[in-house]
């Protein structure tokens, strides 16, 4: 039923993992990849297609920001990081979309639950 009505409505979701933003195996991102995504979008809009990007690398921007080559295991430490990275990865797509002359915007999305308890002791 969803996957209709976008149909329906031009719309089209795309979903890019912290791997597909990352140079090679290297811990720095991709400008590359992020002006190929804002292309393609940008050819999506011109034939009336509506895109959403749903996009992971906040964790990872955040970490490079920080010179870090380990991505932590502690609750608090990933949160710092990706609040530090979450801006800094909005602005790269809209940097690499006003290129291909779209705006973008963000909204932030965390998957709750599974660290709900965790999120509430501190």
């Amino acid at each position: 039923m969803i996957k209709m009505e976008l149909k329906q409505k031009n719309i089209i979701i795309l979903k890019f993992g912290t791997e597909c933003l990352r140079y090679k195996n290297e811990n720095r991102v991709d400008d590359e990849i992020f002006l190929h995504i804002s292309r393609k979008v940008a050819e999506l809009y011109n034939q009336g297609i509506q895109t959403i990007i749903v996009s992971s690398g906040a964790v990872f921007m955040g970490m490079e920001k920080r010179g870090l080559n380990k991505k932590p295991n502690d609750i608090v430490e990933l949160q710092s990081l990706a609040a530090r990275g979450q801006p800094a990865l909005i602005d790269l797509y809209e940097q690499h979309l006003s290129k291909a002359g779209l705006a973008g915007a963000g909204q932030i999305i965390v998957r709750s639950e599974e660290h709900t308890s965790e999120l509430q002791s501190h």
